[in-house]
Parts: structure tokens; sequence; C-alpha cells
């Protein structure tokens, strides 16, 4: 069962601005994103090696990149490109470690931090945690949903308005060189409208596609119960692209196709790609 965990300083943010101020900025994210406010989850990947060799294990989403942990990053990039607000979900091993960083993140009002309430791995599956989430929330606009060991780094508004144009699901798709299990969350093909007419977790043999879809999608409010009916059925909750996979037969679901950058955050080295690629770019 999923417990809440409210910090005392929920209101943080709205203290340090005026609340008219606070008021006019979401009016105008309003506006700006088609009269929606909307909501992301993050879910819990698991943890990721700190250092070189065997070194101390942390969640992957508070590895270091230049003096800041690697959500807080992530969250520049969804509150820059029109997410309200965001939900951050993680076991029990590594809610403290996460509840620190939210006291001093310049984030807090706008960020709720939800434990799954595993233990050392045992937990049920990122897509059980995201079904608890989408229960006993209000998600009328959808949600964009992500893994918090990964960080994307192409124009976001752009998504955003994407999924304000078609009715239905968009997920993220790339043409990624490495499109192996451990980058991708399925291989897709598309329509001439974007519309994705094939979608495999684990394809066998050649997909006559070079698209990657990517853990990072929007999941339309009409779509939000047919996850309730997946995990019922007893489906794979490890996976997003399972869920996609099943879901496209019922829901319409449509590629983004984002030019850009992806990362995934499992070891010092892969922490070091994404500090070299901020040097270059100048943000650190």
């Amino acid at each position: 069962m999923i417990t809440c965990h409210f910090t005392s300083q929920i209101n943080r943010l709205w203290r340090r601005l005026p609340r008219f101020i606070y008021s006019v900025t979401v009016d105008f994210m309003v506006v700006l994103f088609g009269g929606t406010q909307l909501q992301a989850v993050i879910l819990d990947p698991g943890t990721a090696s700190a250092s070189k060799g065997r070194g101390k294990k942390m969640p992957g989403a508070l590895v270091d990149i230049g003096g800041r942990p690697l959500i807080e990053h992530q969250l520049d990039f969804l509150f820059g490109g029109g997410i309200e607000s965001a939900c951050v979900c993680t076991g029990e091993n590594g809610y403290g470690a996460f509840r620190d960083w939210l006291r001093g993140c310049a984030y807090t009002g706008r960020v709720e931090l939800v434990t799954n309430g595993s233990h050392n791995g045992d937990n049920a599956g990122p897509l059980h945690d995201l079904g608890m989430i989408l229960e006993h929330g209000n998600f009328t606009d959808g949600v964009v949903v992500t893994e918090g060991n990964r960080y994307f780094d192409f124009p976001f508004e752009g998504f955003v308005r994407f999924c304000g144009e078609h009715d239905g699901d968009v997920v993220v798709v790339m043409n990624v060189r490495n499109g192996g299990k451990a980058v991708r969350c399925g291989m897709a093909a598309v329509t001439a409208n974007e519309r994705i007419i094939s979608f495999a977790v684990d394809p066998k043999g050649k997909t006559g596609t070079s698209l990657v879809a990517l853990p990072l999608l929007h999941l339309s409010a009409e779509t939000i119960p047919y996850l309730g009916r997946y995990l019922s059925e007893g489906n794979d909750a490890d996976r997003i692209g399972s869920f996609l996979e099943w879901s496209y037969r019922f829901r319409p679901l449509f590629a983004y196709k984002a030019e850009g950058k992806h990362f995934r955050v499992t070891n010092a080295a892969s922490a070091k790609k994404i500090a070299s690629h901020f040097e270059k770019s100048g943000r650190i």
C-alpha cells in the first residue's frame, strides 16, 4: 500500500513570492499550454553506483551531476516545458535520502514525495506504483510519466504541444544507435500522421523500424483506467513499454519524434557522460 509523505514545507515556494505573482504564473502556464495543468510522475528505477568499482549504492535519481542530483536537472527539463507539479516515487530504503534532498530543493512546493512501501528491491513493479498513484490522485489532464534515472535533452515544450494536438497517448521516440533493452521501452512503427501501428518491447527478428520508444510518455485521462485493467489481468508490472504494447490496441498511441539526447544513469561511467554533455553545452 502506498503511503504519502507530505513535506512540512509544502508551501515554501508560496511564502517566497507574493500570492498574486504565483497565481499569475500559473494562469500564464494554463493559457500557454492549452488550458491544462499537466502533472508528472517520476518512477523509481532502482539504485545506481555512485562511484567506480563497488561504490556506495544510492537512488539513481540522486546521483550527483555537476553539483546537483540528476532529478533536479530532470525537474528543470519538465517544469521548464510546461509541467506544473510532480510526484516522485521511491522505496522505503531511498525515502530518507529523497526527503533530505527535497528539504533543500527549490522545487519543494511543486514536488510530492511518495513511497511504495518496498524494502530492498521487493517492489511489486513501477507500473504497480503508477497505478496506485493514479488511483488516488486527480489527473483530469492526463499524466506525464518517466523514470528517475533518465535525462532527456530536447525542447520539451514541443512534446507538450504535440500531446495537446493529438487525441490519445504519446510516447517519445528517437533514432537511437544503441536501441538495446537497457535503453528503450520498445520499438515502434508509425504511420504518416505519427500514429503507432506496431509496438514491441522484445521484437523478434527485424522490426522494419529504427524508432526506439523511450520511457517518457503522456497517458491521457481516458487511458488511465486501462492501467488498472492491465494490472488486474496479471500482466508485467516492471516495464513501462509492456503496458504500451498492450494498450495501443485499445487506445490511440502516437509517437513524438524528438531530436536530441537521451541518457540513463546506472553507474559512475554513465553519470560522467551526462556531466560531460552538460559541460559541453555550458550548463555546468
